[in-house]
């Protein structure tokens, strides 16, 4: 009997479903709702599911609070992909709650949950874009339920971080890391570089990433083995195809114990082996993500991954107020923007059905209006321009830029019934549009250099040390701090830890070693501290010390530690407090050319050289002066 129960629930697992729950307010950011205002409103929120999954079923509960005031042939509707998946008739209760499914066959890895109404408080449906009494809003608490099972095909090495962790999943991914005190340094940096690759492509999804001396089979966990392919093999259960003695190989494979638990096996006969096949996982990202370009000027088509819109060269907004198009203009660490050189060109399109009399486009950085331009063309125009300089002033670590375009109708002062669908099934709002074009140009040089310590520059690619030669200590009793370090620096660095990464244990390091290396050391510790100094064997290298109890490493990857990093120390009480120590002496990293030296030392001192301009102007009419009385005696007559 206790075999069959033993049996029994090992072949449970594979026939229960996983249930993923999906929130407005928790997992999508949207604490206050989702509000529709006017007379056609729409308005859609990006979720994701878990990749490559196959979807059983999926369900919506939805409350809506709308407007006491609106009139019948007032409607809402909510789709998914452009899918519809459920309506409501609205009355005059000023509430309702919707209960739907969610065709499956419409859910993909990228989902919008799309909003749609058209809200009416006349009765011959005539009402202006601005009038307030008409709104409807979709509770926070609205939520979206998916049963899903196993995966569309079986997860190969190039879908990594999946399955061991996906970045689309709102659900916190666990990770064990297989390391034993037989594990040399080698391994263990093999394991860091894996961690700080998790921290990359998970982006800001939290992973519990633990060291475990021996595996566990039965594990509710993803989980990381080092080894031959032959003791991987009788440690598993899992064949292993034949390998080369110099080749290493990752392999991920099921856990035959635990189905829908993976296992990356990182295979090789010896570390050296093991080493060269987990450098494939960092081979992608030379620039850190979400960042400018390397090089001074470039034109939106070039920077789509940094534009709030899904765009393809170009972003097009359509109807009567529409969100603005945000473009993120964040620089690397150490990049400081040239003063009095930053300019954008930037180039749109608009629709003839556009007002010329009332709208216009207008240019923001980071909340504060810069310029504006009517849309003065009655045809519409292909082709036109604008140029911005972005002041010096307001430039800082992260940066917004926004393009609103402001659109109102022709006919925006006369009644159009039902707002004139067209035999299209478009809307009038959908006539109104506007195109900011891919080949809008930015020039935006930069300077390269940075006074360090500033832990706030590891917020921006993890400078210094994912640009250096880099080595990490700790001792193997500190190996799931050591991992959550690596994540750490991956998450921060927005790219996976580089390939010139070392790592060794406390009794390994030379003074050779300690000289010509940043350090990154990790030790165990009562508080969380994250300490930067300059090396005293180099002032041209940094060490970073992480200290942090081992039982709670997790909380090296708290939004509010990654948030206050500044200064020379920074740290977290149990509260979640942070503070901030600076440092007491600094040492510059890169240089500031000399022609921009003398340029910055001009703009710095412009009253002083028009001072100095006048004193010599009037020393010099004085001199002449007494020159020509004492020197160049007038001719006489």
């Amino acid at each position: 009997m206790k075999h069959a129960a033993v049996l029994a629930l090992l072949f449970s697992w594979p026939v229960c479903a996983e249930k993923l729950e999906i929130r407005l307010d928790q997992q999508l950011g949207q604490p206050a709702g989702v509000v529709l205002r006017g007379p056609n409103p729409g308005q859609s929120v990006l979720f994701t599911l878990p990749r490559g999954r196959v979807v059983e079923s999926a369900h919506l509960a939805l409350r809506l609070r709308y407007s006491t005031g609106l009139l019948v042939g007032s409607s809402f509707t909510v789709a998914v992909n452009g899918t519809p998946v459920s309506s409501l008739h609205l009355n005059s209760s000023g509430e309702a709650n919707l209960t739907a499914s969610i065709p499956a066959e419409a859910l993909r890895d990228y989902n919008r949950l799309e909003f749609q109404a058209a809200l009416h408080d006349s009765a011959n449906q005539c009402e202006s874009p601005n009038d307030p009494a008409l709104w409807a809003t979709v509770a926070a608490s609205t939520s979206m339920v998916f049963e899903m099972r196993g995966y569309l095909r079986a997860p190969g090495i190039e879908d990594f971080p999946a399955p061991l962790a996906d970045p689309l999943d709102y659900r916190p991914a666990v990770v064990r890391f297989v390391l034993t005190p037989q594990h040399t340094s080698s391994e263990y940096a093999i394991a860091a570089r894996i961690a700080g690759a998790l921290g990359d492509r998970l982006e800001f999804r939290s992973a519990r990433i633990s060291a475990v001396p021996q595996f566990d089979p039965d594990a509710d966990a993803g989980q990381v083995l080092f080894g031959t392919p032959e003791s991987l093999a009788t440690l598993t259960g899992i064949a292993a195809p034949a390998l080369a003695a110099a080749e290493g190989r990752l392999r991920i494979v099921e856990n035959l114990r635990r189905p829908g638990r993976y296992l990356l096996l990182v295979e090789g006969s010896t570390p050296a082996a093991r080493r060269r096949a987990a450098e494939i996982l960092g081979e992608e990202s030379s620039r850190p993500r979400g960042l400018l370009p390397t090089g001074e000027s470039f034109k939106l088509s070039d920077i789509s991954p940094l534009i709030s819109e899904d765009a393809n060269g170009a972003v097009t907004v359509h109807g009567a107020d529409p969100p603005a198009i945000v473009i993120s203009l964040r620089p690397a660490a150490a990049e400081h923007f040239v003063r009095a050189e930053q300019n954008v060109h930037l180039e749109y399109a608009y629709g003839p059905q556009v007002d010329n009399a009332s709208s216009a486009v207008e240019v923001r950085l980071n909340g504060k209006t810069l310029l504006g331009q009517s849309l003065a063309r009655p045809a519409g125009s292909g082709a036109e321009m604008l140029e911005v300089t972005l002041p010096a002033e307001m430039l800082g670590e992260d940066n917004r830029l926004e393009v609103r375009f402001h659109l109102y109708p022709k006919n925006g002062a006369a009644c159009v019934a039902n707002a004139g669908a067209g035999a299209n099934g478009s809307s009038n709002g959908d006539q109104l549009w506007a195109t900011l074009l891919g080949s809008s140009g930015f020039h935006l040089p930069r300077d390269s250099y940075a006074d360090l310590p500033d832990l706030s520059m590891l917020r921006s690619g993890g400078y210094p040390f994912h640009d250096g030669p880099t080595l990490l200590v700790a001792r193997p009793a500190d190996a799931t701090l050591l991992l959550n370090t690596a994540f750490l620096l991956g998450r921060l660095s927005g790219a996976a830890l580089p390939a010139i990464l070392e790592m060794r244990f406390e009794s390994e390091l030379s003074a050779d070693l300690r000289r010509d290396y940043h350090l990154i050391t990790v030790a165990a510790g009562p508080a969380i501290i994250v300490e930067e100094a300059v090396s005293p064997l180099n002032p041209q290298r940094m060490i970073l010390t992480v200290t942090a109890p081992e039982e709670n490493a997790i909380a090296l990857q708290d939004p509010a530690l990654i948030a206050g990093l500044a200064g020379a120390v920074t740290r977290m009480d149990a509260s979640h407090r942070v503070r901030s120590a600076r440092a007491g002496r600094t040492v510059r990293f890169g240089v500031i050319p000399i022609n921009r030296r003398v340029k910055y030392w001009v703009m710095d001192n412009v009253m002083l050289l028009i001072a100095n301009s006048l004193v010599l102007l009037f020393a010099g009419f004085f001199f002449l002066r007494y020159l020509r009385k004492h020197y160049f005696q007038p001719l006489p007559d």
